[in-house]
């Protein structure tokens, strides 16, 4: 299972958004998103339904963009 993190551009409010996608078997993706809602990260709903990829011998992808604070401080 591969995870990739691609972010987008900040816009003026200070607020980016974060694009989290994940591929792997159902079973896997299933799983991380589940961790991902008991640590308080992202609610199950809010990913996407499974979407094939362009590679025939890769499972499904699911994503999820959040929305941060583009805080300065890190």
């Amino acid at each position: 299972m591969s995870n990739s993190i691609v972010t987008t551009t900040a816009n003026t409010s200070g607020i980016e958004s974060v694009k989290l996608t994940l591929t792997g078997s159902h079973r896997a993706i299933s799983k991380i998103i589940h961790t991902l809602y008991s640590l308080g990260f992202s609610e199950v709903n809010n990913w996407s339904r499974p979407q094939p990829t362009k590679n025939p011998n890769e499972s499904p992808l699911e994503m999820e963009i959040k929305r941060v604070w583009n805080d300065t401080r890190f």
